[in-house]
């Protein structure tokens, strides 16, 4: 039997895996269902624990076709899709990062790159972006119908100029409403929420929360939730000085952001979540993409952007003397943030979509 959908999302992880990728796909796909439009989401991976196929999520690994191609090889993936394709006959595809370069080939001789779009998400953690990476992207840009970009430093950097930029978007009244929680007066603590990887800036964080713990009569505590690479050696720092604790992902953020009054975001999620439940933000940078990433964010002018831990202490320090003023900055990153609603972001698809 042969259905007719509106759209089939294609993505490399998908939820009960944890991620920005992740999360958007899954809010969009939410939000277009509740507008009323039927799609499917196809999860070019292993079906991780406490996963299932449904009846609107597939999951399917890249793995070994007859026992001797490569994984890398298009072959299997290509096969997998036409079987899906020709089953849904979507009006639309929509692929989620660069997954679909390997299928290039596939897509154009089955005549489908003038229905195909994709959503290009952050970045590969390497300044500058290695070339391969950047043609590559050129390359999907060029042969596809049209593109979403998450921020505009995309385009500066892969040189990929797409239909529409987006930010993602935030659960509005779930995070409009959460009360912060009373705190100790004696003691700030700062909530990180993000990747454990070097290129977060998250050394520089620490390393700025230990030197206003020199500088400054409060004691300042910092809680790590995430993982990544440098989980050993903040687990180690913080046996030695008491000052940082690593704390699993919080996969749900709205439960512990009440904790905070002030909260240290490394990506876009993170920063919209927090400036709808209007908590002062902080965001670190190590190299000029990641700056780029932060400063050409629309409420780049209500987020503390440090690079130095001197501008780190210096945040802290404002926010300590002079809370009305930094409340006031915020205000206009708060306004925008609680109108980033997934419907929102979900319209900008289907805009994308009837081009």
């Amino acid at each position: 039997m042969k259905y007719h959908l509106d759209y089939i999302m294609i993505t490399p992880s998908y939820p009960p895996r944890v991620g920005g990728v992740e999360r958007h796909v899954f809010e969009v796909h939410s939000a277009l269902r509740r507008s009323g439009a039927k799609g499917i989401i196809v999860v070019a991976n292993e079906m991780p624990t406490g996963a299932e196929n449904s009846k609107d999520t597939l999951w399917f690994p890249c793995r070994r076709l007859f026992g001797c191609l490569p994984k890398t090889s298009s072959l299997p993936m290509s096969l997998k899709l036409m079987r899906i394709f020709w089953k849904w006959n979507p009006k639309v595809i929509h692929f989620h990062d660069t997954i679909i370069y390997p299928v290039l080939p596939f897509l154009s001789s089955l005549g489908l790159l003038k229905k195909t779009y994709i959503t290009f998400h952050g970045w590969e953690g390497v300044c500058p972006p290695m070339p391969r990476v950047v043609n590559r992207r050129r390359k999907i840009a060029s042969a596809i119908k049209g593109s979403i970009a998450i921020g505009a430093f995309i385009e500066k950097w892969y040189g990929t100029k797409s239909n529409y930029i987006s930010y993602g978007g935030v659960d509005v009244e779930r995070y409009g409403m959460i009360k912060q929680s009373g705190c100790d007066p004696n003691e700030l603590r700062i909530g990180y929420f993000g990747r454990f990887e070097p290129d977060t800036g998250l050394l520089e964080v620490v390393e700025a929360v230990q030197n206003c713990n020199r500088q400054l009569n409060q004691k300042v505590r910092l809680d790590l939730y995430g993982a990544g690479s440098l989980r050993d050696r903040l687990c180690a720092l913080n046996e030695e000085e008491a000052v940082v604790t690593p704390l699993p992902i919080a996969k749900d953020p709205s439960a512990v952001l009440a904790k905070y009054s002030i909260v240290i975001a490394s990506g876009y999620l993170t920063i919209l979540e927090a400036l709808c439940a209007e908590r002062i933000v902080f965001a670190q940078y190590n190299n000029e993409l990641r700056e780029d990433y932060l400063r050409m964010h629309p409420a780049a002018s209500s987020i503390f952007i440090c690079k130095e831990t001197g501008d780190f202490v210096a945040g802290i320090l404002r926010c300590l003397s002079d809370p009305a003023g930094v409340a006031a900055k915020s205000k206009v990153g708060w306004d925008w943030a609680k109108r980033q609603s997934w419907e929102k972001v979900a319209a900008t698809y289907t805009e994308l979509w009837r081009l």
